[in-house]
């Protein structure tokens, strides 16, 4: 044997007990991903949970699969089937480590409670997200505040957010009572937050009353049925 062909011929036998582990690896990235509907690079696998594979790994097709109830968070519990010439040569359960990722809206910096969110969307891994996720379309849609302290980086979830509502506690609005072209009003304050819509009570200020009412428009609750002149008034007043 020449000088150096042993140190050349090491690294080909490593790639070569290697690659069926490779092999692996991608089965297993492709089925985390087929799972949670994601792009595989978006799996990584941090260690399969298994150091070698049975003789008859080498060229074997490699199905990978898991319980209906695994979730991907930090570990996995797969099953794994060796099969060579169509027959079955192994079957494997692994404790997988895994981390797997989302783009999602994260916040864009320290938010206080109550406040407007700001958020930009960034790759979060999976284990670090509590909650329902909000989509950027919903963000866009409405302004957002949050529930507790959000920290900058914080993946936005409805656990943390909330829609700013049509119409917030203690806020100035017109109730109205009547019905055709007549109709009352007087100032009132709501009670709590509402969107338009919801019924909500409202504290009459010019009889310290308390009626319920419908909030159908920011600003403007109804004690019975919306009219064409309500609403005609209530836009007039949004608008002057």
């Amino acid at each position: 044997m020449f000088p150096g062909t042993l140190a050349l011929l090491l690294p080909l036998v490593a790639s070569a007990e290697q690659e069926p582990l490779l092999r692996l690896e991608a089965a297993v990235r492709e089925h985390v991903a087929s799972q949670l509907e994601l792009d595989p690079q978006d799996v990584e696998i941090v260690h399969l949970g298994v150091a070698e594979l049975p003789s008859c790994a080498e060229g074997a097709r490699i199905v990978v699969d898991s319980p209906p109830s695994e979730r991907f968070r930090g570990h996995a519990d797969l099953f794994v089937e060796l099969y060579g010439a169509e027959q079955s040569c192994a079957s494997l359960r692994l404790r997988a480590k895994l981390r797997t990722w989302l783009e999602l809206p994260v916040a864009a910096e320290d938010t206080g409670p109550g406040e407007a969110i700001a958020w930009e969307l960034q790759r979060v891994p999976i284990d670090r997200i509590a909650g329902d996720p909000v989509t950027p379309e919903l963000l866009a849609d409405a302004t957002w505040l949050a529930r507790t302290t959000v920290a900058r980086g914080e993946p936005l979830t409805e656990l943390v957010l909330r829609a700013r509502p049509d119409g917030a506690s203690g806020e100035r609005v017109q109730v109205m009572a009547g019905a055709g072209g007549l109709i009352i009003e007087t100032p009132g304050r709501l009670m709590a937050d509402a969107f338009v819509g919801e019924t909500v009570r409202v504290a009459n200020l010019a009889t310290r009353g308390v009626h319920e009412g419908t909030l159908f428009a920011p600003g403007c609750v109804t004690t019975g049925a919306v009219t064409a002149r309500m609403k005609e008034v209530c836009d007039h007043a949004s608008n002057p």
